[in-house]
């Protein structure tokens, strides 16, 4: 009597010279990717934050930087203020010489607010500032008063004043949702403001 050919064929079993998958090489595979997908999400994730975290450090720092020039080229104070109450944005802040109406030199403000991306913030924290490879900063004339921080291109206050060097000081870019960390400071025997890098808090400070 002849047998079935299927009647003890094992269910997960390939037959020798049979093509295909069996259903559980199929799922492996479906796990090992569904794994490998989770993992590319969370470095994305993380990538994209650094990325929006650098990108703020950077526009600050070309802020301060621009900061100088605008002054000289307008002979008057320009400054940056930051709102402690809200460390999530900052003022861009210069003063501009009108004379049209008495002939005299009446400075009116210009400004510009810029918004940093979520979860980003600046801060004069000592704490935040923790590592080495920074120059020396006897003071940080950038820590402003209870209501804001406040970077200027020339030492005392006022408006009608000779442009100076930038002050001494220093302030860091970072997020909640990352590791690094951006500082920019002008130290002691600097003439400009550097932007730093800082991989994790507390580890050392590489100049960009």
């Amino acid at each position: 009597m002849k047998q079935r050919s299927n009647q003890n064929r094992h269910p997960y079993r390939r037959l020798v010279g049979q093509s295909g998958f069996t259903l559980i090489e199929t799922v492996v595979v479906i796990v090992i990717m569904g794994a490998i997908a989770a993992a590319a999400m969370v470095n994305w994730s993380s990538f994209m934050r650094h990325q929006e975290l650098r990108a703020d450090a950077v526009t600050l720092h070309k802020e301060i930087v621009a900061l100088k020039a605008r002054a000289i080229e307008q002979d008057t104070i320009a400054m940056i203020t930051i709102p402690k109450s809200n460390a999530n944005k900052y003022t861009v802040r210069w003063f501009m010489a009108d004379t049209s109406l008495s002939g005299t030199p009446v400075y009116n403000p210009a400004s510009k607010e810029i918004s940093l991306n979520g979860n980003v913030t600046v801060s004069t924290a000592d704490a935040d500032k923790a590592g080495s490879g920074l120059g020396a900063v006897s003071s940080n004339s950038w820590r402003g008063g209870s209501d804001n921080d406040t970077i200027k291109t020339q030492h005392g206050g006022g408006i009608n004043v000779n442009i100076d060097a930038f002050s001494d000081g220093w302030i860091v870019v970072k997020s909640v949702k990352a590791k690094a960390r951006y500082c920019i400071q002008k130290d002691n025997n600097g003439i400009r403001p550097e932007l730093y890098y800082q991989s994790k808090a507390g580890a050392a400070w590489i100049k960009m």
